[in-house]
Formats: C-alpha cells, sequence, structure tokens
C-alpha cells in the first residue's frame, strides 16, 4: 500500500495505487473497484452496496441507456463514494464522487415500487394473474402453522392475521418483504423467520446479505488500519430541510406535472419558486433560527404535505437522498413535524408507532426556533 495519510485519497490516481488496479480496468468494473477499496483502503462503517445508477451517462462510455447496474459504497454517516461513476457520466475526466444520494438506488428498491403498478396492469390486459406471487405466497403460508405464521408477522411489524390467512395477507408480507432495512427495527429477526419457512428466496438479494451475513459487505472488525473521509457539510436541520424541499418540490422531480398539482392548491409555480427565494435568504442570514414569512410558511407548508415523497418509489427516494446530507427518518419527521406546526399544519413523515418512537428519541418536536 502507499504510504497514505490517515485521510482517503480522492485522487484517483492515487486510489488506483492504493488498490492495485489501474484506473483503464475500472470502467464496467464497479463491483470489484468498491470490494477492493473496502477491503484495502476501508473507512469505519463504510459498505459495499449493489443497486441500479439513475444518473447521467455519456453517450462516449462504455455503458447504454440511462439505468445501470451498479455498485458503489456507503458511508456510514450516509454519503455516496462512488469511485466508477465517472465512466459512465465523464469517461474522459476520472474523479471519486462523495456525496448526496443523488441518483443510487439500493437493491433496485425504488424500481420495484414503481414497476408495480405497471406489472399489475401489464398481467391484467394480457389475462393473466394479477395476483401470482402473492397466491404463490399465500399457497406456502397456509402450508405453515399457526404459531410459524405469528412470529413471520411479528418480527416484520405487521398486524397479524384476523382469522383464516387471507390474499390481502400474502400480499401485506410480499410488500414487507420489499421494505428497506431502515424501516425495520429488527430487520434480522424477521428475514431469519422468512428463512426458516423457506421464503427467504423472496427478499432482494442485496437486501438478506446486508442484515443476515454483513460480514460480505461492511469493513472487516480486524483490520488493523482505518481511514477517514473528509467531514460532511456541516447544515442546520432548517438548511437540509431546505435542500430537501428545493430538490423533491420541483420541476426536475415532478415534471410539469407540479403546475397542475400546484393549481389544484390555488398555487402557482412562481408562488412556490418565490417562497423557495425568500427560505434561501433568510438562511443565508439566520442558518439556525431564520425568520420566515408566514405567507412562505404556509405555502411550503401545504405543498409538502401534498407533494413530498408522493408517487411511486419517492417516499424512498426523499428518505435515502436526506440520509446522505444527514438527516436520517427520524429527523426528517421531526423536523418536518416542527415545520408544520408553526403554521399549524399536519406535516409528519412516520406514523403510528415509528413517529411516537422518533419523537420520544428526539424530545417532542421544538417549534419556537422555526417561528421566530
Amino acid at each position: 500500500m502507499i504510504n497514505m495519510s490517515e485521510q482517503l485519497s480522492l485522487n484517483p490516481d492515487e486510489l488506483a495505487q492504493a488498490i492495485d488496479i489501474p484506473l483503464k480496468e475500472w470502467p464496467g468494473n464497479c463491483h470489484a473497484i468498491a470490494v477492493a477499496i473496502l477491503a484495502r483502503v476501508p473507512v469505519a462503517g463504510m459498505r459495499v452496496v449493489r443497486g441500479h445508477y439513475h444518473g447521467h451517462v455519456s453517450k462516449s462510455s462504455v455503458y447504454r441507456g440511462s439505468l445501470q447496474q451498479h455498485s458503489w459504497l456507503e458511508a456510514e454517516d450516509g454519503r455516496i463514494l462512488d469511485p466508477t461513476r465517472w465512466a459512465m457520466s465523464s469517461p474522459n475526466n476520472p474523479y471519486i464522487y462523495l456525496g448526496e444520494n443523488d441518483a443510487y438506488d439500493e437493491a433496485g428498491l425504488m424500481l420495484r415500487a414503481r414497476m408495480k403498478p405497471h406489472t399489475a396492469m401489464s398481467a391484467f390486459l394480457s389475462g393473466n394473474d394479477t395476483a401470482g406471487a402473492d397466491n404463490a405466497i399465500l399457497k406456502r403460508l397456509k402450508a405453515q402453522t399457526p404459531e410459524e405464521i405469528a412470529r413471520v408477522f411479528e418480527a416484520g411489524g405487521l398486524a397479524l392475521p384476523r382469522a383464516e390467512i387471507s390474499l390481502r395477507d400474502a400480499e401485506r408480507l410480499r410488500s414487507r418483504m420489499e421494505d428497506p432495512v431502515e424501516h425495520f427495527h429488527e430487520p434480522e429477526a424477521f428475514f431469519k423467520a422468512l428463512q426458516e419457512i423457506g421464503m427467504g428466496a423472496l427478499v432482494p438479494y442485496d437486501t438478506l446479505q446486508r442484515v443476515l451475513h454483513p460480514e460480505e459487505v461492511y469493513v472487516n472488525r480486524g483490520v488493523n488500519r482505518l481511514f477517514d473521509l473528509p467531514p460532511m457539510e456541516t447544515l442546520s436541520d432548517h438548511q437540509k430541510l431546505f435542500k430537501i424541499f428545493c430538490r423533491f418540490l420541483s420541476v426536475e422531480a415532478r415534471d410539469l406535472a407540479i403546475e397542475d398539482e400546484l393549481g389544484e392548491m390555488h398555487y402557482s409555480l412562481q408562488d412556490l419558486h418565490d417562497a423557495l427565494n425568500e427560505m434561501e435568504q433568510r438562511l443565508r442570514l439566520d442558518p439556525e433560527g431564520p425568520y420566515f414569512s408566514r405567507n412562505t410558511r404556509t405555502l411550503v407548508a401545504i405543498v409538502a404535505s401534498e407533494l413530498l415523497g408522493k408517487g411511486f418509489g419517492a417516499e424512498l427516494e426523499v428518505e435515502r437522498y436526506a440520509r446522505s446530507i444527514g438527516m436520517d427518518r427520524d429527523a426528517l419527521h421531526c423536523a418536518l413535524v416542527a415545520f408544520g406546526d408553526c403554521e399549524g399544519y399536519d406535516l409528519p413523515w412516520l406514523i403510528g408507532d415509528e413517529a411516537l418512537r422518533a419523537e420520544q428519541g428526539r424530545g417532542d418536536p421544538d417549534t419556537s426556533e422555526l417561528d421566530l
């Protein structure tokens, strides 16, 4: 290994030398490069992730299309470290990407969520059984004892079937299998329970590996040298929430349909832009306790309650982006609740027990700093 400082070098040439794989061999070799970095220049808490990249793909790259199967690394703080993104986006200009989750879908879960309605409609139009997968799960469930069924549903945080197991119960279980790890209180118990009744193969493989075989994807605990990443940008909760609003309450995220969506709320796209511009100006003056006018707070709260995270796979996309800028699900929930409470709007991200745990863990959402 070359003589590097304790901070991981983001220089492509230096990193290539550190893992002993020349840059010319990186394109089309994303998984091997990610694994090599994890093994040879490990960062505490970092893991290899596999899924899809849906960002820009250059026509001059060896890749085709916009959606790519891909492997990258995720830091403990949620930031993406992608050593081979350049091979897709700018093949003649190597760089190491470290930053926000702007184009990554771990385990293809967002894609699965977006395909569900299309898959069901295709099956319906072709005359096939739209509940084929659920029927297969139902058949397997009916072969289990009531105790085994109860163990699986309880481990997954699902309400127990009321009487005889039904197709609706199978559908609930299948949907739960495709949830991200962060949505489980005890994911290991759930996935082990599924394996015990012969249903582990129905869980996305990358999710199963992360939970039941962490040694395959995380830094080896026995390493005697660890590297540090450059520190994450320090942002207040107000600034983080503003970045989330700008990213997902936008034409880029919702296409031109956002104009019609805003129109139904009696707002225009210009109204939204004016409100976000005011937020930006106020945050520059006071990142910790900014003053927002009542009109701005009301407009953004209403629009966020209707559009933020709405759409198949959109909720997960928001959560992953938020985590990559230092705001996990619980923090996102509490920040949104506090923002909405300023003007009397209900703006929760979580519901039920999850919301209760989030608020108890961080204390009751404090709206005083938001409503100056």
